[in-house]
């Protein structure tokens, strides 16, 4: 006895048998998978005297399937703030569980002030940008057309235009892993400001910094940035003292518009003296048009 795709009986080559065991239990036999059975898939129960003899369909099985009840959201979209510069690279969408991979195309758009969606607008990169945790999907915009010069820029023109809106919609059958559809869409609207053409620089924050080991180190940047590279690549590290170059444990704040940083020194672990502390910000630091410290992305 072995246990089958159904349909395999009808294919060329050696039957291969699922991966299982088989137990008796008086007259009957019963045989459990060795992975979990796919719901809504059919199985045969096929069987020969000996293997001489060709195999022989006795019964069929469908797994049932399981009933899927919505229950992963979107839970934010960013960038954070109400505008965004008309040469915008990326967006990203964080859902509340973890999410199925490979399927997000055609479920996120961009609508302008009709409600009609952005053609060409969106990169198509297989694959998906997801974070390692797969519940942050990052979405690019079409670089050729940011780019000015090249053939998709002078062609189709940038895919957003100053002073217009634009919203990011996502769509309420994209599915998390256990195969469900979203609790319900989402979607946010911005404001198209003006394309931002200059190197992110350091240079031009404002920070404040603390006048005790327990204070909060305070970082205003000059523009809104990428909130998952800020929360990346900015840090505060010991420059003189025990472990120096190393990052101090605290906690980190970035307020919605990703504008300004926050840093609190976890109780006891600060650098002994304030003036140990040194800020660090990693080159490949971008803002919300991929502009790095760098240089300037188009």
């Amino acid at each position: 006895m072995a246990v089958v795709p159904v349909g395999a009986l009808g294919l060329e080559g050696a039957l291969i048998p699922t991966a299982g065991s088989w137990q008796r239990e008086g007259d009957d036999a019963r045989f459990t998978p060795r992975f979990a059975a796919v719901p809504g898939t059919a199985y045969a129960v096929v069987g020969r005297r000996d293997a001489r003899e060709a195999w022989l369909e006795r019964a069929q099985v469908l797994v049932p399937l399981l009933p899927l009840v919505p229950s992963t959201a979107v839970a934010s979209i960013n960038p954070g703030g109400d505008q965004v510069p008309a040469n915008l690279l990326r967006f990203s969408v964080t859902f509340s569980a973890v999410m199925e991979e490979g399927t997000a195309a055609g479920h996120i758009h961009l609508l302008d002030a009709s409600g009609a969606e952005l053609p060409g607008t969106l990169f198509e990169m297989p694959p998906e940008l997801w974070d390692r945790e797969r519940r942050r999907l990052t979405v690019l915009l079409e670089p050729g057309r940011i780019k000015r010069g090249l053939q998709p820029n002078v062609q189709a023109g940038p895919p957003l235009r100053e002073g217009s809106t634009v919203t990011v919609v996502v769509d309420h059958d994209l599915r998390d892993a256990a195969g469900a559809e979203l609790v319900g869409g989402a979607q946010r609207t911005y404001l198209v400001g003006a394309p931002v053409r200059s190197r992110v620089d350091p240079a031009l924050w404002q920070v404040r910094w603390p006048e005790s080991r327990t204070d909060a180190l305070v970082v205003r940047f000059d523009r809104p940035l990428d909130r998952a590279l800020v929360l990346r690549y900015v840090r505060l590290v010991d420059r003189h003292g025990h472990g120096h170059g190393h990052p101090v444990p605290g906690d980190t704040s970035l307020n919605r518009e990703a504008t300004e940083w926050a840093f609190t020194p976890a109780e006891g672990s600060g650098p002994a003296r304030v003036d140990d502390w040194a800020l660090q910000v990693d080159a490949r630091l971008e803002d919300l048009a991929g502009n790095s410290v760098r240089g300037v992305f188009d």
